[in-house]
């Protein structure tokens, strides 16, 4: 991307400020990747693209697609394995693996943000906008899920995994649903007594009221049994 300033760029128009963002050397390189592995179909860049279909978002630990990855994206040099995009850049630590004419190749996701900002620009046929999008959230909700887990009150992706909170309460849920000495059960959602000075406060994971109807169903009356009852 060129070096501009800031007033430069408020200057421009919103689709202005979207090429300008653009880096043209890793698309030039993308492009060039995307006619390679289409030649012998004769199809070309976005003729590739419409064509591929995302497989699978990993980790380049813990991919359990390696084997069948094209040798353009994949090798193995000293018993490590090594991953590159189809524009060329190596070291690839995220993959984005997508099947064309049954071979599966990686993408790296500054190149899928890349491919947002040029089907824009170009205004290219909403399919395969929306196929990239489709593409972008698959990568977000990766990203998301080796950030945070899941809060145990609202099941959103929202507790970070390396975050030494002060609270313990917050291990297992968000700031939302942790409130003074309440917390938010997520199977019945209402906010039972539970203070951060609890010795399980770490391990409460539901209430007493939701697990004692779970193991006698006739039980609707329980309430919620704090620790300092």
């Amino acid at each position: 991307m060129a070096n501009i300033s800031t007033n430069v760029m408020n200057s421009l128009t919103e689709d202005q400020q979207t090429v300008a963002k653009i880096d043209k050397e890793r698309y030039k390189r993308l492009k060039g990747g995307l006619n390679y592995i289409g030649k012998d179909l004769g199809l070309k860049d976005w003729e590739v693209l419409m064509d591929m279909e995302l497989e699978l978002v990993c980790g380049h630990s813990n991919n359990p697609l390696k084997h069948l990855i094209n040798p353009k994206c994949y090798e193995v040099e000293d018993g490590v394995d090594k991953y590159s995009c189809v524009c060329g850049k190596p070291h690839l630590h995220h993959l984005s693996i997508l099947e064309f004419n049954s071979q599966l190749y990686i993408l790296g996701s500054k190149c899928v943000l890349e491919l947002e900002k040029i089907a824009e620009v170009k205004n290219l046929d909403p399919e395969i906008r929306e196929k990239i999008g489709d593409w972008i959230k698959a990568i977000d909700l990766y990203t998301a899920q080796n950030k945070f887990k899941k809060c145990l009150g609202c099941n959103e992706l929202k507790v970070s995994k390396t975050t030494e909170y002060k609270d313990p309460r917050r291990f297992l849920r968000c700031n939302k649903c942790v409130n003074k000495k309440r917390v938010l059960c997520g199977k019945c959602k209402v906010w039972k007594f539970h203070p951060k000075t609890s010795k399980k406060a770490k391990f409460y994971f539901e209430c007493e009221g939701c697990y004692a109807k779970k193991q006698s169903p006739n039980l609707d009356t329980l309430t919620f049994l704090s620790d300092s009852d």
